[in-house]
């Protein structure tokens, strides 16, 4: 994903009824899924909203952080999370990925914020960087996601032309989701050894985003690699709301993409470092299909039904996880692969 804004806005729904296109009985009047779309037309440098939303700009490129010495917030922003304090919905942090070009322009920033019903705006009251010093930093910190047990998943989207392994840890510097503290703004310590890791068990590979499932333990993933090596992998801890240890596997369709229903989780070795290390080369030797460019993968809260994106062809998919095998694969909306990408005239969607 690249990143063409250095600030960050929040839309918060005008304090009138918002205007549905069709009628939502078991939504209240203001729910934030309620609004006027914005109709559909060339893509303008300005950011148009609905007329039933506002906006408020939290932060931007460059500001300076709350501690001195920490500097300034980084450019390239990507990936933004809301964490929620205690469960709350107007007092929590929020996660924004710095999706740079190296490790000194990558990372990830922390902002404290708290929400002002009375004037319906957010404060921020505290802005800190993520320390990634342990774990040799980071690199273009993509998209990612947020836990079920209120943690931040960062994505490595790239690495540096020549892979290291400066800390002599085994594993190579770059490529990898990292797990954060958002109170702390610490990396995760998996092992327990007193030092912080990344999720080696999950893959080397250039990661776009990962999304939970609700058992905590399913883990839902895409690489952004291209026509080859984009695929979609799935990881499987081994203890609920522990993403430390678990079995990782790759997608393959029982056929060709737009054609094939069905497909099968094969199980991707990442027991030793060099296994984890090879995640991308591992599963092209094995099959898996490639999607030419993942872009996003969530889970839908109403059918459980697992969507992915993939820019290439500019196509949003959908299947069914059947734990070992998937059914139900289909193109949900956009192009079918090999057909022209050109625009198409605009049609009016209802959303249920």
């Amino acid at each position: 994903m690249k990143p063409t804004l250095t600030l960050f806005s929040t839309a918060l729904l005008a304090s009138l009824a918002a205007r549905a296109q069709s009628p939502c009985p078991t939504l209240p009047a203001d729910h934030i899924s309620r609004f006027t779309s914005v109709l559909p037309s060339t893509q303008p440098q300005d950011l148009r909203i609905p007329s039933t939303h506002t906006f408020q700009m939290l932060v931007q490129g460059g500001a300076a952080y709350s501690t001195a010495a920490d500097g300034n917030v980084k450019e390239s922003f990507d990936f933004t999370g809301y964490v929620p304090i205690n469960g709350s919905s107007t007092n929590g942090y929020l996660s924004i990925n710095h999706e740079g070009s190296s490790t000194a322009t990558s990372g990830v920033s922390m902002l404290d914020l708290s929400f002002n019903a009375a004037t319906k705006l957010w404060s921020v009251t505290a802005k800190n960087p993520v320390n990634f010093a342990p774990i040799v930093g980071t690199f273009n910190n993509c998209s990612g996601g947020v836990t079920p047990w209120n943690t931040v998943v960062t994505c490595e989207e790239n690495t540096p032309t020549a892979p290291t392994d400066s800390n002599n840890d085994g594993y190579l510097d770059f490529g990898w989701n990292v797990e954060m503290d958002p109170a702390t703004r610490t990396v995760k310590d998996q092992d327990g050894n007193g030092t912080p890791d990344k999720l080696w068990r999950m893959g080397r590979f250039k990661h776009e985003n990962v999304v939970v499932a609700p058992d905590r333990k399913t883990v839902y993933e895409g690489a952004d690699e291209g026509s080859t090596l984009s695929f979609v992998y799935k990881y499987v801890a081994d203890v609920a709301g522990n993403l430390r240890n678990g079995n990782l596997y790759v997608l393959k369709l029982d056929g060709a993409i737009g054609t094939a229903t069905t497909g099968t989780w094969i199980q991707v070795p990442n027991t030793t470092p060099a296994e984890c290390n090879n995640t991308a080369a591992t599963a092209l030797a094995l099959g898996a299909t490639s999607f030419n460019g993942v872009e996003d993968v969530d889970i839908s809260p109403v059918t459980g039904q697992i969507y992915f994106a993939a820019k290439g062809p500019g196509t949003t998919y959908r299947f069914t996880d059947g734990a070992t095998t998937v059914s139900n694969f289909e193109i949900f909306v956009g192009n079918s692969p090999g057909l022209p990408t050109a625009p198409t005239p605009s049609t009016t969607v209802q959303l249920p």
